[in-house]
């Protein structure tokens, strides 16, 4: 348990300093962890063969991954006289004697075509074998990412929780009189600028049609560089709040379904155009694409009632024509167990407020899902409920909730935080693989709301708290 609510610090931690607002401009966000609790693994990372002629080191990148975690120490290697390279020669009985419980070796192996092969091994000293082992053959480019996968890999061995190193952190950083929005790695080694502006970003003097810089392209360019192409929008209702819906109680009795929208592509990312008479965006959708999307909320349906309902406009739009078919293809081959239900998306928005209740899971395409998930956010009472999970491979993602920044209630105290909460639970679930911690936080605003602890987009006139007093009703039922 130590070990678990060790990663838990590290992640509110992490959460609660990229909420709080602007980093100054530095070289790199740095993030560090100075405490630990519990006992720490002591773990001998050696230096990988042959990486002193590679353009990127693998062994700081992972021994650091690993320090700042708090849970491992790492062996200090002084007065080795012989750093083993092959599992051959290894010799154990020393290495325990240096109260070592794991061993790291590896080795960089450039290859004819410029790409290199990584290959490591972790050793569980006491047992005296290998504990596992990867080989990745990757670019010049992928080097530091295949450092932080090996992290991952180590972690979840020696810790049994996934690792969250190949993970990104995105963050404001005011350089001079710029404002930066950058995503770098989880160490905050190598940003990227995704959008930058003299005016800080966000707010309702850059929603004008006329404005050059805009809050959405940082939006869209943080998913893009994440590659999250997975947009996850639970809805249900909350029986307490049935009355806060404009819909009748009978029509949200059982209300529980979720949204899996594409996020990375069609008519927002797409070629755009303008003259002095016309304008044009492009809506582009790959098979690829198409075929990803489709599988992530297959598996999705398959875990719960099994009904995957597709959402086009194929009687007019090529794209859809295209998603029906592709669609169709990949739950015919590979999820034969899913009941698939193709609707047209202007039947879909009527449907979702007339019978929302037979819907399990539906998959749309990008500018669909961003209009029938607002929609659908009225079936639960308020946007201010709802958290969105934007996911990639693996266990790359971005959490949000799917309301705005609201700048008109910005300072004001009245915001509703239970979506950007929920959203916390969605980390905790997709990208930690941390359910129970994700069920408690769920159970802790469910709560809450029992509890009528709502504030004024929720709450019955003259019964509104702020949200100040709604956050601390969800910590104090986490006990």
């Amino acid at each position: 348990m130590t070990q678990r609510l060790t990663l838990r610090g590290l992640l509110f931690a992490a959460t609660l300093a990229l909420l709080a607002g602007s980093f100054q401009a530095r070289a790199q966000l740095v993030i560090d962890v100075t405490t630990s609790a519990g006992k720490q693994v002591p773990v001998a990372i050696l230096p990988f063969a042959n990486e002193d002629g590679a353009p990127q080191n693998i062994t700081p990148v992972v021994s650091g991954n690993l320090a700042r975690t708090g849970l491992f120490r790492i062996v200090n290697l002084t007065g080795v006289s012989k750093l083993p390279t092959e599992p051959s020669e290894v010799n154990f009985v020393d290495w325990s004697s240096r109260g070592t419980e794991a061993l790291v070796i590896g080795a960089i192996t450039p290859l004819p075509d410029g790409r290199y092969e990584v290959r490591f091994r972790l050793f569980d000293v006491a047992k005296q074998s290998q504990a596992t082992s990867f080989s990745y053959t990757v670019g010049a480019a992928q080097l530091r990412a295949t450092a932080h996968k090996i992290s991952d890999e180590i972690y979840q061995k020696l810790i049994g929780e996934r690792g969250i190193f190949s993970t990104k952190v995105a963050y404001v950083l005011k350089r001079g009189p710029r404002f930066e929005l950058q995503v770098a790695d989880a160490d905050g080694f190598n940003p990227q600028t995704v959008l930058s502006s003299l005016e800080p970003i966000g707010g309702p003097k850059w929603s004008s049609p006329q404005a050059k810089v805009r809050p959405e392209q940082g939006l869209l360019g943080l998913r893009k560089a994440m590659g999250v192409f997975a947009n996850l929008r639970p809805v249900s209702v909350h029986p307490a709040l049935r009355g806060a819906s404009t819909l009748k109680p009978e029509v949200l009795e059982g209300v529980d379904l979720v949204f899996v929208r594409e996020l990375t592509g069609g008519i927002y990312f797409g070629e755009k155009a303008r003259t002095a008479d016309s304008a044009s965006d492009l809506c582009t959708y790959t098979v690829a694409e198409v075929e990803r999307i489709v599988r992530v909320a297959a598996r999705l349906a398959r875990a719960r009632r099994g009904r995957l309902a597709s959402i086009d406009k194929a009687n007019v739009l090529e794209t859809s024509r295209l998603w029906r078919e592709v669609t169709t293809r990949v739950i015919k081959e590979e999820f034969p167990d899913v009941q698939l239900e193709h609707m047209l998306v202007d039947s879909a928005a009527m449907h979702l407020v007339r019978r929302p209740r037979d819907f399990d899971v539906a998959v749309t395409e990008n500018m669909f899902g961003d209009i029938l998930t607002d929609e659908a956010s009225m079936l639960a009472g308020s946007l201010g409920l709802l958290p969105s999970a934007s996911l990639g491979e693996g266990t790359r993602g971005l959490f949000e909730p799917i309301h705005g920044s609201a700048p008109d209630i910005a300072g004001k105290g009245i915001a509703n935080p239970y979506g950007t909460i929920l959203s916390v639970a969605l980390l905790l679930r997709h990208s930690l693989g941390l359910e129970a911690e994700a069920r408690a936080i769920e159970q802790a605003v469910s709560d809450a709301i029992v509890a009528g602890v709502l504030t004024a987009d929720l709450a019955p006139p003259g019964k509104a708290v702020d949200t100040r007093t709604a956050g601390a009703a969800v910590v104090s039922r986490l006990g």
